[in-house]
């Protein structure tokens, strides 16, 4: 491992500690660490944020609030020096024109980091709802040969991520898993776990 990676490391950890600490308890927690990350969701930020990144997200929400998409709906993913705002589909009535321009500004004003969108397919509502699907159903699939570690929700924000153990063919049971759950999920090999 070099330095860079070690300072990578090190900020991500900063990032998910400022941006968990203040997250609501119903947050879907992550599965096992991945290339894919899960989701944070925050409001505010601890005084320990960088500076301005409290401020940032506020002003997103009120433009969220102010153009028709319900600030409560958002959801933020920070990575390095970015701070991306998450927003599922907008009601015909929401102004996501205007939406886009207000965070423009407020990236452009942004000191040291940029503040961008990524438009989520479904809302954190809806993938938490597969979230609870597929962790009722562990007997069910364990007796399909799924063996489920964790689940989590990616940073997309669209797509449930589990952790799957002893499966010899991780395609064969994403098939299996969008079969019953739709395309709204995604399946890894559970990290520390060896494949048959």
């Amino acid at each position: 491992m070099n330095m860079g990676d070690v300072k990578a490391i090190a900020l991500m950890g900063v990032l998910t500690v400022l941006l968990a600490g203040c997250a609501p308890a119903d947050v879907a927690q992550p599965a096992a660490p991945s290339d894919k990350m899960a989701t944070s969701t925050t409001s505010n930020m601890p005084p320990t944020a960088p500076p301005g990144i409290s401020a940032a997200i506020e002003d997103v929400n009120a433009s969220a609030k102010k153009r028709g998409i319900l600030p409560n709906k958002v959801w933020y993913e920070a990575d390095q020096n970015v701070v991306m705002a998450i927003i599922p589909p907008s009601p015909p009535h929401a102004d996501v024109r205007a939406f886009e321009a207000d965070v423009a500004a407020i990236s452009a004003a942004a000191d040291g980091f940029t503040v961008g969108i990524r438009n989520a397919l479904r809302s954190l509502e809806e993938a938490k709802a597969i979230q609870r699907r597929v962790d009722t159903d562990g007997p069910f699939l364990r007796s399909k040969g799924i063996n489920i570690t964790a689940t989590g929700i990616t940073t997309n924000g669209d797509t449930v991520l589990v952790d799957v153990i002893g499966a010899s063919d991780i395609e064969a049971v994403k098939r299996q898993l969008v079969e019953r759950y739709g395309p709204g999920i995604d399946a890894q090999t559970a990290v520390g776990w060896a494949t048959n």
